[in-house]
């Protein structure tokens, strides 16, 4: 990974309506750049034109950040994220990155990158977060399309839970029951609750894939065939 220095501890302001605008070839290279872009570089306009894009790259932005952008970038999604440049002087500025595929004749011709202003919470977040990062202590964080994310087994249950409750709520509006199990038994809505409430020591199973809960409204998308849960005592049958 290309490292830019040196560097200062210094910040540049990038002030309220300030646009950085860049577009750039398919492997990186800057092709055009506007004028809040270059002003707040510090490079000649020369200096950037046919440079690769990096030439800005901070010493202190992680590489998984990099390797997230390419990723979702390549395959034809936007990336949008927190980024620290390093200006020509080695003073540094945030910014709040979109960078955007551009296709032609349904292939990617290049990226064009739009650069505003961020919030300061949000670079405070971005700076631990990037440091943890570069110290190889990230674990249970991570970047998807440039956004921070909670990653792991306890992150999936959460999303897994959070699923759960929300169909259980579309479920008691409707009035429904909903099947448990593959066929058999029917658990009403009540049931279903207290099944949501359990998902605190769900977890070692689910991680383990033991668990079956085919709520027809509630979880759908849990469909991993083990169990059923009785909505007659409120406990797990036997496998099935």
């Amino acid at each position: 990974m290309r490292v830019n220095e040196p560097i200062t501890d210094r910040e540049i302001p990038v002030s309220a309506g300030s646009v950085l605008v860049s577009r750039t070839d398919p492997g990186g290279r800057i092709a055009f750049c506007n004028a809040d872009f270059v002003r707040i570089s510090g490079f000649a306009q020369e200096e950037l034109t046919g440079a690769p894009h990096n030439i800005l790259r901070h010493p202190h932005m992680p590489k998984q950040a990099f390797a997230d952008l390419w990723r979702t970038i390549r395959a034809g999604r936007p990336w949008e994220g927190l980024v620290k440049n390093r200006a020509k002087n080695g003073d540094f500025y945030w910014v709040r990155a979109n960078v955007t595929p551009l296709f032609e004749e349904g292939r990617i011709a290049g990226y064009i990158s739009i650069r505003l202003p961020p919030d300061r919470a949000s670079v405070e977040q971005a700076d631990r977060v990037y440091a943890r990062l570069r110290a190889k202590d990230g674990r249970g964080i991570g970047l998807r399309d440039g956004e921070i994310v909670a990653t792991g087994w306890r992150a999936r249950l959460r999303t897994a839970a959070a699923s759960v409750t929300g169909r259980i709520a579309a479920a008691r509006r409707c009035g429904e029951e909903t099947a448990i199990g593959r066929t058999r038994p029917l658990c009403s809505v009540g049931a279903a609750e207290r099944l949501s409430r359990k998902a605190n020591w769900i977890c070692p199973e689910i991680r383990s894939g033991t668990i079956c809960v085919m709520l027809r409204y509630a979880a759908p998308a849990m469909s991993i065939p083990a169990r059923a849960f009785s909505s007659a005592d409120g406990t797990w049958e036997e496998e099935l």
